[in-house]
């Protein structure tokens, strides 16, 4: 998911999904317009960080 200035002029904002077990999220980021080309290399590398991150450490939500 991507969009450009919708929110904040000077913005590009992007979201990738998250994975961990059964669990299913997805978080969003920012970068300044002059950095679009690296939305996409930023986006992949914060979701591998991420659900590694996320994977080492066990955790519970509760409904």
């Amino acid at each position: 998911m991507v969009e450009r200035e919708e929110c904040v002029l000077g913005t590009v904002c992007g979201a990738v999904p998250i994975a961990v077990g059964g669990a299913r999220s997805a978080v969003g980021f920012s970068l300044p317009v002059a950095e679009e080309d690296r939305l996409e290399e930023t986006g992949l590398r914060l979701r591998e960080r991420l659900e590694r991150a996320l994977t080492a450490h066990a955790f519970t939500v509760l409904a």
